[in-house]
């Protein structure tokens, strides 16, 4: 899962289309399995990504970590998605 070197190719880092929801399809999960390997449920996941609510900093730490990004990443991505709504 070598996303983040790839951020910039696919348009994912200064762009308003970038979001927490594009890094998990890139990475080829499903919000269920990334809700398995957080232990939340999968409506959490769904949330995070609609920007209803954001990422409690211990999941941003996994969520990077799955992502190959940095914890920063994923947060501007939540906050970019709730503004844009």
């Amino acid at each position: 899962m070598l996303v983040n070197k790839n951020l910039y190719l696919l348009g994912l880092r200064g762009d308003s289309i970038r979001t927490i929801k594009k890094l998990r399809l890139m990475s080829g999960m499903t919000q269920r399995e990334v809700a398995k390997v957080l232990n939340v449920a999968q409506s959490a996941v769904s949330q995070w990504e609609n920007g209803k609510s954001r990422p409690q900093r211990k999941y941003r730490r996994v969520l990077a970590a799955i992502y190959n990004c940095g914890e920063d990443d994923i947060v501007s991505m939540c906050d970019e998605k709730a503004e844009g709504e």
